[in-house]
């Protein structure tokens, strides 16, 4: 396959965040239980599933990224519609199979209603468009559901939970607030701008606060102190209206979260 044909489909099915999601399972999976071969199997069917949500949505939202978002593969034309829409159907199947395969039958219904969030993410959208928000964070937070429900005990407490939850929520405000020209009703057309991004800074706060509690060994200690000094730099680029950077840096955050997963 051409190379260039393979970093359209990569930027199409966002595979680093697909790849964040499964670490997300993997990790903690392998730490809890020592069996690789068991958390490879338990996080295998998120990769498929991830990219699958990312592509169906991009074809949902073709018509706002040819103002938001120019330059992904769509709105540029380097696919058409149709074959995103095959690649598309290809990845459902995958992930569906591979979670009947690979996925213990107690968490079959976590994958499932995972899935079932992701995909209709679209519908939320287009008729309550306040609620993707929350909506989109708890779709996110997915993976930690299904360790919890493959593991038992289950290893990752609610307040960790929370904390990614509340900061994925905070990230999607201020994605939307960049968003906001080709973007119908949203919170930061709702509130403006600035209230918005308070709000998100509450949000992204309670959730890094909450993480300082959960930081009881040396490894979440120093991984707190990195999330510390992102948070820091990514509110001094949001301040110098360096908005799309300062949300990358939040992803690197969501990667130094995964100690607390462990």
């Amino acid at each position: 396959m051409d190379r260039d044909v393979l970093v359209t489909l990569s930027r199409l099915g966002r595979t680093s965040s697909s790849a964040l999601a499964f670490l997300t399972i993997l990790v903690p999976a392998y730490v809890h239980t020592e069996e690789i071969w068991f958390s490879i199997g338990l996080a295998a069917p998120i990769f498929p599933m991830s990219m699958c949500t990312f592509i169906l949505n991009d074809i949902n939202d073709v018509e706002r990224d040819c103002v938001n978002h120019p330059d992904r593969p769509l709105p540029a034309r380097d696919i058409s519609i149709f074959t995103a829409a095959v690649v598309y159907i290809l990845l459902f199947v995958v992930s569906l199979t591979s979670v009947r395969a690979l996925v213990p039958e107690s968490t079959h219904y976590v994958y499932l209603v995972g899935f079932l969030l992701a995909v209709n993410y679209s519908t939320i959208v287009n008729n309550l468009p306040l609620l993707k928000n929350p909506y989109a964070a708890a779709a996110t937070t997915t993976p930690i559901l299904v360790v919890n429900s493959a593991i038992a005990p289950p290893p990752i407490s609610l307040m960790i939970w929370l904390a990614v939850f509340l900061f994925i929520w905070g990230r999607e405000l201020l994605m939307d607030v960049e968003d906001m020209a080709g973007d119908g009703l949203t919170w930061p057309k709702l509130t403006g701008r600035s209230r918005a991004g308070y709000l998100a800074g509450g949000l992204q706060g309670a959730a890094i606060v909450s993480l300082g509690i959960a930081a009881d060994t040396l490894p979440r200690q120093i991984s707190f102190m990195a999330i510390l000094i992102l948070a820091a730099l990514a509110a001094h680029w949001w301040r110098k209206d360096c908005g799309r950077r300062s949300i990358k840096l939040m992803k690197a955050q969501l990667v130094l979260a995964l100690v607390f997963l462990i």
